[in-house]
């Protein structure tokens, strides 16, 4: 495929950063890595948080 071929193929994709969006750091460059939210995952550990703080105050 050529560079040509790969330019015009990138012109119809989202940047990175919306597609799966990655952070970006106060000079809004997207950090490096794949460092993107996603709710579903979140939520179990908000669960297993709430799960230890419950624990925790029974003791107190």
């Amino acid at each position: 495929m050529s560079a040509a071929e790969i330019a015009k193929l990138k012109q119809g994709q989202p940047d990175p950063s919306e597609l799966f969006r990655y952070p970006l750091n106060k000079s809004s460059e997207p950090w490096h890595g794949v460092h993107g939210f996603e709710a579903g995952s979140f939520s179990t550990v908000l669960a297993t948080l709430r799960a230890d703080f419950t624990r925790i105050l029974a003791e107190l």
